[in-house]
């Protein structure tokens, strides 16, 4: 999250209005619907079937958006290598964080991919978007060196909001009956 904030500044410092509130406002379209997703099957599950989904990867979710809306943002205005060299690392690293998931048991492949599909439908929408507009050409440099430095510092700092959610969903499904 608080790469996310340096992605907004930088824009806005860069005259991207446009585009900063279009990362704003996908990072929480993407978020929003991953956690609907999440409540909905904590709340009522999974009846029966071949998916082994109890909650869709928030991780998976917004490395997705993160990483996915960077790279398309990174990549305007450059030569067509480097727009494919960016896309890479940025698929890469969200690939990681799916494989990282499983392997720490923290979700099945079903929900990593749950994940996933929310979040890639949320880059298409950004970059539906963003192809229309004139967004400004991106210094790497200085936006690498940021999310390094933030890397470094919130090492093994991170929002815990999953038994919040999971108290939320048990909330709907117990007393307010949403699953009928």
């Amino acid at each position: 999250m608080p790469a996310s904030a340096c992605v907004f500044v930088y824009l806005m410092l860069r005259g991207a209005p446009t585009v900063a509130l279009l990362w704003v406002a996908t990072l929480l379209t993407g978020l929003s619907l991953t956690l609907v997703a999440k409540l909905g099957f904590l709340a009522c599950g999974v009846d029966g079937g071949l998916l082994d989904i109890e909650s869709p990867s928030g991780h998976a979710s917004f490395a997705a958006i993160f990483f996915g809306c960077c790279a398309l943002i990174a990549g305007s205005g450059r030569p067509r290598w480097q727009r494919i060299g960016i896309l890479g690392a940025s698929t890469a690293i969200i690939l990681l964080v799916a494989v990282s998931r499983v392997r720490l048991r923290a979700h099945t492949w079903e929900e990593v991919v749950c994940g996933l599909a929310i979040g890639f439908a949320s880059v298409a929408a950004f970059a539906w978007i963003h192809a229309r507009m004139k967004p400004p050409v991106v210094r790497l440099r200085p936006v690498v060196v940021v999310v390094a430095v933030l890397a470094v510092l919130l090492n093994g700092h991170g929002l815990q909001a999953e038994p919040v959610i999971r108290d939320i969903a048990r909330t709907l499904r117990i007393s307010m009956n949403v699953c009928g």
